[in-house]
């Protein structure tokens, strides 16, 4: 699935004293991503649960993951991105 787009909606969670924030993704932010992770998940909830276990959050207090979902369709045109056998 490299290279498709990814869905403009989703979550992002990072984790303070102790409670786990989860906040709506926000197209107009101006924060740099540093890298990824491609989550085989069924829905958004369960790649979210998988992404608070990520160790990141035990050693950065200023962690933050963005959790969106990989597009598969082009609502406008119809187009199905090709799925990887």
């Amino acid at each position: 699935m490299g290279a498709q787009p990814l869905v403009r909606e989703g979550k992002i969670i990072s984790y303070e004293n102790g409670v786990w924030i989860e906040s709506e993704y926000d197209t107009a932010g101006s924060e740099v991503i540093v890298g990824y992770y491609h989550i085989l998940a069924n829905d958004l909830n369960e790649a979210i649960e998988i992404a608070k276990q990520n160790p990141e959050f035990e050693y950065s207090s200023t962690a933050r993951i963005e959790v969106r979902p990989i597009k598969i369709k082009e609502v406008t045109t119809g187009f199905m991105y090709p799925k990887k056998s």
